[in-house]
């Protein structure tokens, strides 16, 4: 997930209950250029040094099927991690939570609603063994 992530990142978390479609896309891309743009000095944040990230619980099928049909590009480098060429020139990428398996991203499924039991103790162990290895 972090492979992508330069100097600047803009990151949107989605509620379970709202829809991922182009239009909240373009939205979060805005916020992006609102970023960038309302720098105080000209490219004192350069487009080569900033990604976008969306985050949510589910996979966004009628999007990708959509953006598929467009010709834009999906690749699937890890589980629950996707990443889209040909929306924007910045490095964007949506993240599906409920396909998060590695140990590596537990961290970010205690952000997310609807964490089992299981995986919340998971971390604790994790936690616990990390600060013992200080």
């Amino acid at each position: 997930m972090g492979k992508i992530f330069r100097k600047h990142n803009v990151i949107e978390y989605k509620n379970p209950n709202d829809s991922l479609n182009s239009d909240v896309v373009w939205k979060v891309i805005g916020y992006a250029g609102l970023y960038k743009g309302l720098a105080e000095h000209v490219n004192e944040i350069p487009a080569e040094e900033l990604t976008i990230s969306i985050f949510r619980n589910r996979y966004p099928r009628e999007l990708f099927k959509e953006w598929k049909k467009e010709g834009i590009e999906i690749s699937h480098p890890y589980d629950g991690v996707y990443y889209v060429e040909g929306v924007v020139s910045l490095p964007l990428q949506i993240i599906v939570a409920d396909e998060l398996e590695e140990e590596e991203f537990l961290s970010l499924k205690m952000l997310m609603p609807g964490v089992k039991e299981k995986e919340i103790r998971k971390f604790q162990l994790l936690r616990v063994s990390w600060r013992n290895s200080i």
